[in-house]
């Protein structure tokens, strides 16, 4: 088998307590080929992933410099025969390539078109008149929308709870969330962890600068004048923590997204050292709009969140319309794709699936049936979308599923901060989880029409609906995620007893079938 994205080194589980000697070893049998770095430090720090005795450890062997154009696969194989896979003694149980995602565009050109559009010429854009409108500015905030407007007004503007937007970063737009938390802003573009999110602006072949400017408006936005002076986002009062991955959602690399996944586990319980005596606060909800390929560490990564009580809500994913197909896929992609996260569909102003749209047309995932169950639609297209390099400029052509996530990650900091006591009280963090997916699940839209509902999962966010569903504190844990789609793990005998190799073909197989391929249905 081959994979057709470049790699930019490779990603590895460690047998419990491996880690220490582990390090000088595997310098030793690299050489200066590469460098390795903690994975999951902070989940490990906060007695999540990787603490508890019996637990595996993570590792990042980085190639030096810029990601190659090598097999990523391929690569992962050479480095384990290396350093001993599985063997008596032997420190590694598990690899896979550190992929650098790259979204195919199609129609040829239009791969910025993947998530709303990227940073304007500073000119308004208004709505796409071939595709339904809300009929007023910010039209999702209202009822027979989202209803996010009377939920925040119900719930103080979501103050109390914070958030960790995932995406390309921000900028000094007007819309900045007024209760940005600066100091705490993190970048993993290139490998590394550095201080700030601020977006660069770097324009080029498959950049996408401004993409988190318009998801951070929509989740977040201060009060703007195109709304006599309202806020335009569904949260606006909950602390935001930016995290930067990407110039782009449609090129990352695998281990940002993972390490974006951990830095929601960072301890915090002591100051930070740009602020003595600023204590950063426990995140609640993180925001993705970007995802890919199944990932052995995404699910690691998304199980230890759950269990430390952090709700993931993540992009469904957009394609190209085809006739009744999508291209590359109309398949939900990864994160999304699990059971612990919250993927976000799309339905349009005229409440219809954001899907079978004309060909050529941008339009929203869905699917498999499996998924579905943990599925929840919001608005679009023709949103609000804060713009780039024109600070007073929010367009009206937001698109994608990218806008619809950040509407329910809103909705859910707003259920959290309203019922926050309660949450509290909950024996075990997960449970919190649990809680705040019941409310939105329960209290949400179910359209009657069975070519819709098959689209959206388990309704139409209804954000002010949601917040009158109490904490149920009996809910069942659902179960870990895992990476390779169940089919293949049968196929590969990985029910029972799982050879780490056997692991590793089966995740290598569920990647290929999720690169652009014919519009089939996955287990």
């Amino acid at each position: 088998m081959t994979s057709p994205l470049r790699c930019a080194g490779v990603i590895l589980r460690l047998r419990p307590g491996a880690a220490p000697a582990f390090a000088a070893a595997a310098r030793r049998a690299l050489g200066d080929e590469l460098e390795l770095r903690p994975l999951f430090p902070n989940a490990a720090a906060s007695r999540g992933l990787a603490a508890a005795p019996g637990q595996a450890e993570w590792a990042l062997a980085a190639f030096e410099g810029e990601p190659r154009e090598v097999n990523g696969w391929e690569e992962a194989y050479r480095t384990v025969e290396r350093l001993g896979l599985g063997a008596a003694g032997g420190a590694v149980e598990y690899a896979e390539p550190d992929l650098v995602q790259a979204f195919p565009a199609f129609p040829p050109g239009e791969a910025g078109a993947l998530a709303a559009g990227a940073r304007g010429d500073g000119t308004f854009d208004d709505e796409d008149p071939s595709l339904p409108r809300g009929g007023s500015f910010a039209w999702f905030l209202g009822p027979g929308y989202a209803d996010l407007r009377a939920a925040r007004e119900a719930a103080g503007e979501g103050a109390g709870a914070t958030i960790l937007h995932v995406d390309t970063g921000y900028s000094a737009h007007d819309t900045k969330p007024s209760a940005l938390l600066e100091a705490y802003a993190r970048d993993f573009e290139g490998g590394g962890e550095r201080k700030g999110a601020v977006d660069p602006g770097i324009d080029g072949l498959l950049r996408q600068p401004g993409h988190g400017t318009g998801t951070i408006s929509i989740l977040a936005g201060r009060r703007i004048p195109q709304l006599a002076n309202d806020w335009l986002g569904g949260a606006p009062r909950a602390e935001v923590i930016p995290v930067r991955i990407a110039s782009s959602v449609v090129l990352f690399r695998t281990s940002a997204l993972a390490r974006a996944l951990d830095y929601a586990l960072r301890p915090y319980d002591g100051p930070d050292a740009a602020h003595p005596g600023d204590v950063r606060p426990p995140v609640d909800v993180v925001t993705l709009s970007m995802g890919g390929v199944a990932s052995r560490a995404w699910a690691e990564a998304v199980n230890a969140a759950y269990e430390a009580g952090v709700c993931v809500v993540a992009a469904a994913g957009n394609n190209f319309a085809l006739g009744p197909f999508g291209v590359p896929t109309r398949f939900i992609v990864h994160p999304a794709r699990f059971g612990r996260v919250i993927a976000a569909c799309g339905i349009m102003a005229n409440w219809r699936p954001y899907f079978g749209l004309p060909t050529g047309k941008m339009q929203g995932c869905w699917g498999p049936p499996s998924k579905m169950a943990t599925a929840l639609a919001a608005f679009t297209p023709n949103m609000p979308w804060a713009e780039m390099g024109a600070p007073q400029v929010v367009d009206m052509n937001g698109a994608g599923t990218s806008s619809a996530t950040p509407q329910v990650a809103a909705a859910a900091a707003l259920w959290i901060a309203a019922h926050r006591p309660a949450l509290q009280a909950l024996a075990e963090p997960w449970r919190r989880v649990e809680a705040v997916r019941h409310a939105l699940f329960t209290s949400a839209e179910h359209p009657s029409d069975p070519e819709v509902a098959e689209k959206i999962g388990r309704g139409v966010l209804q954000a002010r609906a949601a917040l009158a569903v109490a904490p149920v504190a009996t809910l069942p844990m659902t179960p870990c995620d895992t990476a390779s789609l169940s089919l293949l793990r049968v196929l590969t005998g990985l029910g029972a007893a799982p050879d780490p190799r056997l692991e590793m073909l089966a995740l290598e197989a569920t990647q290929l079938t999720q690169l652009p391929v014919a519009d089939g249905e996955p287990n």
